[in-house]
């Protein structure tokens, strides 16, 4: 059985269990219309999901893992 490289818990994927696969898929969609917006590059685009204290705790959690694949 594959886990989930942020939580443990079954994975749905190689990466995610089904929760934290939905938080990357919506960071994904949504980097679309940031980038629309605002000159954002992908590394500040995951800062600022961090820093929002409106975001989800799963979002946080996907944000700051691909955040450290990116160091």
């Amino acid at each position: 059985m594959l886990k989930c490289k942020i939580c443990g818990k079954e994975a749905v994927n190689k990466d995610h269990c089904a929760l934290h696969d939905k938080a990357h898929q919506n960071l994904m969609e949504q980097f679309e219309t940031w980038i629309k917006a605002l000159d954002i590059s992908w590394k500040d685009y995951l800062n600022e999901i961090v820093k929002n204290p409106f975001t989800g705790t799963k979002a946080k959690e996907v944000a700051e893992t691909l955040l450290s694949k990116e160091q």
